[in-house]
Formats: structure tokens, C-alpha cells, sequence
């Protein structure tokens, strides 16, 4: 015990630690990312959303978790070696006996994380054993909860392109949304469509709150691209609101939409950007759609004009830019 490093002893025990509280943060708790894991995604995600363009962007995502995945093994790895270097011949070559060198603790250490069970290096003591044990468990752990976290992303990254290419067959832009949900006397055909959307809405907002490294992933198709789908749903229920009936239809058959829209954009959405001033009311007043007097449309956009401003936000947030 007089070669015990109890230095590097606590230095490995401590990155272990960070290590896997930044790792379960992320990939079981439902706060979202560690805070190594948000700071290191966010930085790299705007580092490389500059640097890649057209469509390359589709490998920003898949790059984040890539460093994200390297930063938790890698550190499991060095942390892990730095404790079972903390003595000399605690990990021993299995036929000869001879102490392994670091490099050699750095291999076993590596094994024992993914669980291979190569067996050319052991544990000497019955308490490195037991401690390789625990470097085992924890390997074992990085995979499952891995493998897992990866498919709840997926998960994720197909609802939200679902729900945008969902409110984009409806209309490319606002004005054509509100024009196909026009029927000549109301707007029933589009209360009806977005009946299931509120519970679409909710549920993304969760999951996107559980899993925030969904957002790095950027889409190449703008009809995938949940944030310009969702100021333009935004700007479309702006556009029913400087209808006459408009009020009414909003405090009732869209009231749920309008709700679940409104939460999700400002629990997702942290500061405000300036909205273009909004397009469509010529093309509907050209449709045959009853509007509100000049003064009363003004007066229901600058109602709305703080959800219109974070609708943009949360659409520039996420790289996308709405026409």
C-alpha cells in the first residue's frame, strides 16, 4: 500500500462520478440533458451547423451524439484506469502474474467497460475484483441506456417530422392552409383536421423537453423542419383570428390547438425574434372569407404578436428559418 497513489485514486473515482451523473442526467432523467452533455451539445451543434452546409447538415446531428458518446466513454475509459492504476499490480498479466504496465491497466479497463471478458489481464486482489466488477456494470450500463437513448431520440425526431409534414400537406404557407380549410360558409374542415393535433403537440413538447439533442438534428427538407411548420401554423390561426367569427371559432373548436400551441412554443422557446409582417389577407379577402374591419385585424395581430414573435424564435432556434 505504500505505492498507492490515493491521488489518481480520487481523481479516477470523481471523473467515474461526473461521468455517469452527466450520462444518467441525459439518457434517464426527465429534465433533460447533463450539463456537460447540454453545454458540449449546444456548442458543437452551432460550431457545426456554420461549418456544414446543404446537405451536410444532416450529419450535425448524428456528429453531436457522436461527441456526446465519445465524451461518456471516453471519460468512463480514462476514469476508470486512472483508479485501477492507482496501485501497482493490481491488475496482473492472468498466465505469467508480471504487473501490468498502464497501458496494459488502460486495455483491461477498456475490456472490462464493454464487457468483453478477454481475460489476458485480471484483477489480483479480491477488492480490485470487486471494483472490476463495478467497472463491468457500469460498461454494461453505458450500452443498454445507450442503445436506448439513441432509439428515444429517433422517436422523437420522427414525431416531430410527422407533425410538420402533417400541418404542411394542409398548406405550403398560412394564407393556403386557411384557404383549404375555407369550405364557402367556415372553417369546420379545418377544425377537424387538427382535432388530433393538440395531443401531438403535447406529447413532442415532452419528449423534446426529455430529450433536447433531438433539436441538433437538422433537416434537409423544409417540409420536416417542425420549426417553420410551426410558425406557420401560427400565422394561420393569426390569420383566423382577423376573421369575422374568428374570436368565436378560437375560443372553441381551435381552442385546443391554439392552447397546446401556445404552451409548446413558450415552454420550448427562450427569448423572442421580430416577426415579417403577416401575408395571406389579400388572397383570403380575394376568397370569398368574411374579415374584420381594418382596425379590428390590426388590433387581433398586435394581440398575437408575442406569439408570433417566439413562434419565429423557436423556429430560428433550431436553424430553420420560416419564409
Amino acid at each position: 500500500m505504500s505505492d498507492f497513489s490515493f491521488a489518481q485514486f480520487v481523481i479516477g473515482v470523481v471523473l467515474v462520478l461526473v461521468v455517469n451523473v452527466d450520462f444518467m442526467w441525459t439518457t434517464v432523467s426527465m429534465g433533460g440533458a447533463g450539463l456537460i452533455a447540454n453545454g458540449g451539445a449546444r456548442a458543437s451543434g452551432r460550431l457545426l451547423s456554420r461549418t456544414m452546409k446543404g446537405k451536410l447538415v444532416h450529419a450535425v446531428g448524428p456528429l453531436v451524439l457522436t461527441i456526446l458518446f465519445t465524451w461518456w466513454i471516453g471519460g468512463l475509459w480514462l476514469g476508470w484506469t486512472l483508479v485501477f492504476n492507482a496501485e501497482p499490480g493490481a491488475v496482473v498479466a492472468s498466465q505469467s502474474g508480471e504487473a501490468a504496465d498502464v497501458w496494459e491497466v488502460a486495455y483491461f479497463a477498456g475490456f472490462s467497460l464493454s464487457t468483453l471478458g478477454v481475460g489476458d489481464f485480471v484483477a489480483a486482489k479480491d477488492g480490485w475484483r470487486l471494483v472490476a466488477i463495478l467497472a463491468a456494470l457500469n460498461g454494461l450500463s453505458l450500452i443498454t441506456l445507450g442503445i436506448t437513448y439513441i432509439v428515444s431520440i429517433l422517436q422523437t425526431l420522427v414525431q416531430q417530422h410527422a407533425v410538420a409534414r402533417e400541418i404542411q400537406t394542409y398548406g405550403r404557407t398560412a394564407d393556403e392552409l386557411v384557404l383549404w380549410g375555407w369550405t364557402g360558409s367556415d372553417f369546420s374542415r379545418l377544425s377537424q383536421a387538427l382535432g388530433s393535433m393538440p395531443q401531438s403537440l403535447l406529447s413532442m413538447e415532452a419528449k423534446e423537453h426529455a430529450f433536447p439533442i433531438a433539436w441538433e438534428y437538422l433537416p434537409g427538407d423544409r417540409r420536416a423542419a417542425i420549426g417553420c411548420s410551426v410558425a406557420l401554423l401560427e400565422d394561420a390561426l393569426t390569420l383566423i383570428a382577423c376573421t369575422r367569427g374568428g374570436d368565436s371559432l378560437l375560443a372553441t373548436d381551435l381552442r385546443p390547438v391554439d392552447r397546446a400551441l401556445d404552451q409548446y412554443v413558450r415552454n420550448t422557446t427562450g427569448h423572442r425574434a421580430t416577426a415579417p409582417p403577416l401575408k395571406g389577407l389579400e388572397a383570403m379577402e380575394a376568397a370569398g372569407i368574411p374579415l374584420k374591419e381594418a382596425a379590428a385585424r390590426e388590433a387581433a395581430i398586435r394581440e398575437r404578436a408575442e406569439r408570433r414573435d417566439l413562434a419565429v424564435a423557436f423556429a430560428l432556434n433550431r436553424h430553420q428559418s420560416p419564409d
